[in-house]
């Protein structure tokens, strides 16, 4: 699931056919802990309220009690006994573990419903619902039970904005009229800006202070999208900006999330990482709204790293907010990224809808569009901002290498590496972000859907050889990246959501693999959400494709010198004949259209040109691949 719900610790004690499906006496302990750590929370002053969903039910509900079943949707909103399990388990809950002091309720992200977008139960009492009818037929019953046991309850607005439009989103409005009217007692809380945490340059959240019930925003201090720590991620500008919003807005609080419970997604809490000062500084902002960053730097920077060294390192990390800023994001807007990941062509095709700063900025429209179809000036544009981001890291870099001798030898490794990172970081986004501008240029040019052949076949190859190097850019850089930063490492390798490089590379390359040889590029449909559709490859394994994708994953640093690999190849009818030479990868039809595709690995030369179905097998020497039969 996607945070924590107390579907997973309640017994179920008013419903014993349902009880009987899960281990009570695990749920019992589970429950005490909670109790536990609530006394605890108190006794250090403070108070805790656990994160729950609109609408969660647990596994074989609808199947024990079919009464609540929905017509074309998995349960009916009107049914009184749906109401009657959503009070009864808030209340259990609650009388198990009666220090807790309240919950919050994160719409849209139970992992089963999403009541702000999902069609609903077509019968007669559900299809007379709006949408926000829908979300508040829910919510009004955790609002009636937190009500009368005299528990907080803050509901979130979070959105999705799925659907394919530039110029706004209907969840925004569905919010709005949910929450318009609230008893008194109810909190509201909102993430920073729309949707998720997408930087420094997206406008704030609209819905932020236009409620009279007291208003929280949400801010990520390990700053999620923009490389939490994997990276020195210091955004002090961020921070201070949109507190001077919420404080505008007369909200009543700040929500400063500290760390991420996964360690795949963030390798480090940030105390005792540089990301640390993220907190010292929000710390001093609610303190004092004008509260000086510079000063405030150099005082955590003396306390961390010494008064001697303290103004080389204010100074090389007061530009990771600019570093990661120009390198994570497109001109301000979300384009390739999946969080703190590389994400899958098919999401960033996606995002170009669903994360447009138009959406919430009408003069960023311009700038949305052009993403669609790409032109030379805009690709120029994000070079030179990754550009800028590359030399910061270099300046960075440099003021770690002069404060040396004022540091620790542990501090400067870390930093030193640290700082080499995000400026390999900014070149590898350099070249993908290229590489995926590249592709929408070509790919979606007006001649859609004739697009392939014509690039192919196309005597000016200007177009395929500018994306051709941006790939290959991408699988040098990568490859040279995990020799120095460890194998299948981050940024090149996803450890959680997203792709890693060599899959982002392939996902563009396997088209034009395809318009040369004639095999079928295979996809399947993996998410619906609105009008929203997610792919992902499917590969053949004795595919020309497969074959280019081992050789470029024979030439990583993980597939050893020694090492043996076999591939199956299928020879396509519209395949001529396959030249590997060093770094090329040449195809060439029967009709005598050729391109040539990066390899990570340069390859020994060889001609393969057959009608029949064949047997490979790659080697890897010290210096370089080789291939036989």
């Amino acid at each position: 699931g996607d945070g924590w719900d107390i579907d997973w610790v309640i017994c179920y004690e008013k419903y014993p056919e349902l009880a009987s499906l899960v281990p009570t006496d695990v749920r019992r302990e589970r429950l005490v802990l909670v109790e536990d750590l609530a006394r605890a929370a108190h006794s250090n002053l403070l108070e805790i309220l656990v994160w729950n969903h609109e609408l969660h039910l647990p596994a074989g509900f609808t199947d024990l009690y079919p009464e609540i079943k929905g017509t074309e949707y998995p349960v009916c909103l009107s049914s009184e006994f749906l109401k009657q399990f959503i009070r009864d388990k808030y209340i259990e809950f609650f009388t198990a573990a009666p220090s807790i002091d309240g919950v919050v309720i994160s719409v849209n992200e139970s992992g089963q419903f999403s009541l702000v977008t999902d069609a609903g139960c077509k019968c007669d009492r559900c299809s007379k619902m709006k949408q926000h009818d829908r979300l508040l037929t829910v919510l009004n019953e955790v609002i009636a039970v937190t009500s009368k046991l005299k528990k907080q309850i803050i509901l979130r607005t979070f959105q999705s904005a799925s659907i394919h439009d530039l110029h706004g989103h209907p969840e925004l409005e569905i919010i709005r009229k949910a929450y318009t009217g609230l008893p008194n007692h109810v909190q509201i809380m909102s993430k920073y800006c729309p949707l998720d945490f997408y930087g420094g340059q997206i406008a704030d959240e609209p819905l932020i202070g236009v409620f009279p019930n007291s208003h929280l925003v949400e801010f990520s201090l390990d700053v999620e999208w923009q490389g939490r720590t994997f990276v020195p991620v210091l955004t002090p500008e961020n921070f201070r900006r949109r507190v001077a919003h919420a404080t505008e807005k007369k909200c009543s609080g700040i929500v400063a999330r500290i760390d991420f419970p996964f360690p795949s997604m963030e390798p480090e809490p940030i105390f005792g990482h540089p990301n640390e000062f993220n907190a010292w500084y929000m710390g001093e902002l609610l303190w004092n709204g004008r509260a000086d960053i510079e000063e405030s730097l150099l005082r955590w920077s003396q306390l961390r790293y010494g008064a001697n060294a303290t103004p080389e390192m204010a100074l090389a990390l007061r530009k990771t907010e600019a570093i990661t800023q120009e390198t994570f994001f497109a001109l301000g807007q979300t384009l390739i990224n999946y969080h703190n990941m590389l994400a899958g062509v098919s999401f960033c095709d996606n995002a170009l809808w669903n994360h447009a700063l138009s959406k919430w900025d009408p003069q960023k429209t311009k700038l949305s569009e052009s993403f669609f179809r790409p032109d030379e000036d805009l690709i120029a544009r994000t070079k030179r901002e990754k550009q800028e981001a590359i030399e910061l890291a270099d300046e960075g870099l440099s003021q770690i290498h002069q404060a040396r001798q004022k540091l620790s030898e542990l501090d400067y490794q870390r930093l030193g590496y640290a700082f080499e990172k995000l400026k390999n970081t900014a070149e590898l986004w350099d070249h993908l972000l290229e590489l995926y501008l590249r592709h929408r240029q070509v790919a979606f040019s007006p001649v859609k859907p004739e697009w392939l052949e014509v690039a192919v076949s196309s005597p000016n190859k200007e177009p395929l050889e500018h994306l051709l190097a941006a790939a290959q850019a991408a699988l040098r850089k990568a490859i040279e990246m995990e020799h120095r930063h460890g194998k299948e490492s981050w940024p090149v390798v996803s450890p959680d959501r997203g792709v890693s490089t060599y899959e982002f590379v392939n996902q563009i390359l396997r088209h034009y693999i395809g318009g040369v040889t004639g095999e079928v590029v295979g996809e399947r449909v993996i998410t619906r959400f609105a009008d929203q559709i997610l792919t992902a490859p499917v590969y053949q394994s004795d595919s020309t494709e497969n074959l280019w994708r081992k050789l470029v994953e024979c030439g990583r640093p993980a597939f050893e010198a020694g090492s043996v690999s076999e591939v199956s190849l299928r020879w396509p009818e519209e395949l001529r004949e396959i030249n590997i030479n060093g770094f090329a990868f040449t195809l060439t039809s029967r009709n005598a259209h050729s391109l040539s595709f990066p390899l990570a690995c340069p390859v020994q030369a060889i001609s393969i040109a057959t009608t029949s179905d064949t047997v490979l097998l790659i080697h890897k020497t010290a210096r370089e691949l080789w291939i036989g039969k």
